[in-house]
């Protein structure tokens, strides 16, 4: 249950971000998202986080992208090839 939880918290926060309520954040919509979580993250920072969860440098990220990069920071000691389907979009 904790892990649906988590989950479900972390769609809130996407869908908060998500501005333009097409399911994908933007890089914009990103650094406003963080600020208004009270994450304030320079333009360069925030860039670079963006960055990270863009695998496929499209210029936006999708729900699972963004989990990927959460878990991340939370956990960077965790194993990549959990997140193998994340980053080839096959099994997404």
């Amino acid at each position: 249950l904790l892990n649906i939880f988590w989950f479900n918290k972390l769609f809130q926060i996407f869908s908060m971000m998500d501005a333009g309520h097409d399911r994908r954040v933007d890089v914009n919509e990103f650094m406003q998202g963080m600020a208004s979580l009270g994450l304030r993250l320079s333009p360069a920072e925030a860039q670079a986080e963006f960055a990270k969860m863009d695998s496929n440098h499209g210029g936006q990220v999708l729900f699972v992208e963004f989990c990927a990069w959460v878990r991340n920071r939370v956990n960077p000691d965790h194993n990549p090839s959990f997140d193998a389907d994340i980053y080839s979009g096959e099994h997404c």
